[in-house]
């Protein structure tokens, strides 16, 4: 999917954005081009010979920890071997392809929380992991459904369409969070107040320790490409 001035200008004249949001979105338009996408940080380090030579020679003072210096000798190590495209492709493949696993390990997480804010001799921890299981399973096919509509919409190049996919898509990802509210509210036959409490508690903490891990998970897929 790719969005140029052309389709600016096509949105413009169907009246869907103003002339002034046309005049920013180009400018903005402008400014992406002259990013480089395949650029990936070197550290200032230019392989691992150098990063290898400065360690040895550098005062002790001046020498990377351990866990920093392996971390960098394999970021660099994994330059080396591959281009930029290489890695690039590399890391979306390895990336989508092992999300469901992640997911699938961060299931028993999911489910502690639930379990945690509520009552317990009620509501077992089983039953909180049926409804992890449910409200899972709903996430895996709406990624699934979103990827196949991007998929189908890459087929034309026609600008509109190009927005009726951002549209779509923006649509499905705010689906997929907010189902969770009504679908804990029907499970857990709370109140509304109570249950939009809990589980906006719940969302919030998952959302923080899901980041966290999607980081510590796209640094390991990186690190491990080959």
């Amino acid at each position: 999917m790719k969005i140029d001035e052309k389709g600016v200008d096509v949105l413009t004249k169907i009246g869907i954005i103003s002339k002034d949001k046309n005049d920013t979105l180009k400018e903005i338009l402008k400014d992406t081009k002259e990013i480089n996408p395949e650029k990936i940080t070197d550290f200032g380090y230019k392989g691992t010979r150098q990063l290898a030579w400065i360690q040895k020679h550098s005062a002790e003072k001046e020498k990377l920890g351990k866990t920093e210096y392996w971390f960098l000798k394999k970021w660099l190590a994994v330059k080396e071997e591959n281009t930029n495209k290489e890695i690039i492709d590399k890391f979306g493949k390895s990336f989508v392809l092992n999300m469901p696993k992640v997911l699938f390990i961060y299931m028993p997480v999911f489910t502690f929380f639930l379990w945690l804010f509520h009552d317990k001799k009620r509501w077992y921890f089983y039953d909180s992991g049926i409804f992890t299981l449910h409200y899972f399973s709903f996430l895996l096919l709406m990624i699934l459904l979103l990827f196949f509509i991007d998929k189908l919409f890459a087929l034309s190049d026609s600008p509109i369409l190009g927005w009726v996919n951002i549209i779509v898509q923006s649509f499905g990802i705010f689906w997929m969070v907010f189902y969770f509210f009504p679908a804990h509210r029907r499970f857990y036959a709370e109140s509304h107040l109570v249950s939009f409490f809990k589980s906006s508690l719940v969302y919030m903490l998952n959302l923080i320790i899901v980041t966290v891990l999607l980081v510590l998970y796209g640094l390991y897929t990186y690190i491990n490409l080959e």
